[in-house]
Order: C-alpha cells, then sequence, then structure tokens
C-alpha cells in the first residue's frame, strides 16, 4: 500500500507519484481529493496492472503497428509500437532505463499462442517479429503488447488460410503452329 508524503507524494514498490502543493484553503482541498483519486487509482493498479495501468498512462498515446493486414499461414510478422507524447506529438522518452515489455498473440478462443519478451529502450518505440504457425485456423487475431507501467496496447490481424490449388492443364494440339484467325481444335 502506498504511503502519502507532502513533499515526495504517494509511493510504493517503485512508484513515486507527485502530490501538488498548494497554499489556500480551497486548493488544499482540491489537492487533498486528487491525492485520494491518485491513491485510489495507485490501488486499483496495484490489483489489475494489466487492465487498469500506470497513471502515466494518461500522459501517453500507444500504438500498434504490423507490416500488413493479413497473413498466411508462415508468413512472418513484423510488430512495431510507438509511444507518443499527446501533448507535444513527439515519441514519449519516458525513463532513462528501458522498459521490460511482452508481447502475446491470442486465438480466436483467447488462449494465448505466441508470447515474446523485448525491451524497449530511451525512445520510445520496440519492435517483435513472429512466425504464423503452418497449422493456424484462418480467422482475426489479437496482438496485445503490454507491461506493469505502460498502457496495454491490442490489434487484430487477419490471418488467411487459402489452401494451395494444385491445376494441371493439359493440351493437345493437331498441328505444330498456328497463325493469328485460325481455330484450334
Amino acid at each position: 500500500m502506498g504511503t502519502r508524503s507532502a513533499s515526495t507524494g504517494i509511493s510504493g514498490s517503485n512508484r513515486n507519484f507527485p502530490v501538488p502543493n498548494r497554499t489556500s484553503e480551497n486548493t488544499n482541498a482540491r489537492a487533498a481529493s486528487e491525492v485520494q483519486v491518485a491513491e485510489r487509482f495507485f490501488l486499483i493498479g496495484q490489483e489489475g496492472a494489466e487492465e487498469i495501468g500506470h497513471p502515466i498512462s494518461s500522459n501517453v498515446i500507444g500504438h500498434i503497428r504490423t507490416d500488413k493486414p493479413l497473413y498466411k499461414p508462415n508468413d512472418v510478422v513484423f510488430v512495431e509500437v510507438y509511444l507518443i507524447n499527446p501533448t507535444s506529438k513527439k515519441p514519449f522518452l519516458g525513463q532513462s532505463t528501458p522498459v521490460y515489455r511482452m508481447m502475446q498473440v491470442y486465438d480466436l478462443d483467447g488462449l494465448p499462442i505466441f508470447e515474446t519478451n523485448a525491451t524497449m529502450a530511451y525512445g520510445g518505440t520496440v519492435a517483435f517479429t513472429f512466425k504464423v504457425p503452418q497449422n493456424i485456423t484462418g480467422g482475426e487475431y489479437n496482438v496485445v503488447v503490454k507491461d506493469t507501467s505502460l498502457p496495454m496496447l491490442m490489434r487484430k490481424i487477419r490471418i488467411s488460410q487459402d489452401p494451395k490449388l494444385a491445376l494441371f492443364i493439359t493440351a493437345t494440339f493437331d498441328k505444330k503452329n498456328y497463325s493469328p484467325g485460325m481455330e484450334v481444335q
């Protein structure tokens, strides 16, 4: 559970949230309510960090980009994750320490079929790749990228299962050469 301090804010684990320092009574009451909201968010975030996220979530917009919208079995999917500061419209630089991110791909029933990890370095981008299995069922799949301190991101991809048709066409001709306008039988 977080502890409250007038100078450092709410802290718990390795998280510090600033508490506004105001002097008048009206602003003190508002600051107290903001502390309660931040503390409530913090406690909920501890219980369900994957769904709720972290207060930094409101300051970051995440975007997942894939190299194409439709894949076939044995294709390699390239996934890029961008974090953007919505006020400056620039990449979210975050902390100087790398952030650990996890990517999962869920099937039609919501079961994970693939999982990998990567480190998001200072700069707000990270890339993942995975190979679509040969025996996968066609349909929509969810690519989910998450960690404990930033927003959970999700993107749908489609996987088609087109059977390769083997067509053999044989033709026999009654002449060696044909000219334009001649009829082939």
